[in-house]
């Protein structure tokens, strides 16, 4: 986990550069994680897994339905 004092007016990629975050885990010999907002940020040091789309280039199918999402969408309740 990345925190550090909030800096006005700037994105958390821009923030994320200048504060040299990618140089810092690869020089700690570790790997990032983040969302694909960071994406592009350091190839090979920060991977953003989750992109929105298959490896194929395809959507993901969504889950099945379940019980509470039935309930969700049956309407406002009657509160």
């Amino acid at each position: 986990m990345w925190a550090s004092h909030a800096l006005l007016a700037v994105h958390d990629t821009r923030a994320a550069r200048i504060r040299r975050l990618a140089e810092r885990i690869q020089t700690a010999g570790l790997l990032g994680l983040a969302d694909k907002g960071y994406d592009g940020l350091a190839p090979g040091v920060v991977l953003c897994p989750s992109k929105g789309r298959t490896s194929h280039g395809r959507r993901r199918t969504p889950a099945p339905p379940t019980p509470h999402s039935a309930l969700l969408a049956s309407g406002p309740s009657p509160n």
